[in-house]
């Protein structure tokens, strides 16, 4: 967006101080870029990493997922509750797991899904936080000035219709 329309991007924003609807103009060339900063397991190209769970200390190799990946979680995810009604986070993040791990030490393929379900809090939050950190992402968090209050705030720059299509 920022090569193609410019680093100025215009978009409506609440204060979480005053509460007043304000239009701001975000510097997209000042949001940070988060790079993958660890090594795969298997080789430059491989996507497998490796994790040890603080609780049960097994040795967990995962994928970073793609876009597709992602998408394909999120259909699985749309099914189940389907399927079975409404569930919980916990279904969400169980299926996510499972969708990521691609092995476990001392654990059969076939048995991955039920290692997850049985997971201890502990160890998935754990591995569940060390593949954030280590995901590429872009910050979208930005400080502007409220128009209104003048308080400086760090907001999400907001994604619109207009970040993919500015007004001519």
């Amino acid at each position: 967006r920022n090569s193609t329309w410019g680093p100025e991007y215009s978009a409506t924003i609440v204060c979480p101080s005053c509460q007043k609807e304000n239009d701001v103009t975000f510097d997209l060339s000042r949001l940070s870029i988060k790079t993958l900063d660890v090594e795969p397991v298997e080789g430059v190209g491989s996507n497998v990493f490796k994790f040890v769970l603080p609780l049960t200390k097994r040795e967990v190799f995962f994928r970073l997922l793609n876009s597709r990946q992602v998408q394909e979680g999120e259909e699985i995810i749309e099914n189940t509750k389907k399927a079975r009604g409404p569930g919980g986070h916990e279904e969400n993040v169980t299926l996510g797991l499972i969708n990521q791990i691609v092995r476990v030490s001392g654990v059969e393929e076939k048995k991955i899904p039920q290692f997850v379900r049985s997971l201890p809090a502990r160890d998935s939050r754990a591995l569940r936080s060390y593949i954030a950190s280590i995901t590429p992402d872009i910050d979208m968090k930005q400080n502007v000035e409220c128009p209104a209050c003048a308080k400086h705030i760090e907001v999400e720059v907001p994604l619109t219709g207009e970040f993919f299509w500015p007004k001519a």
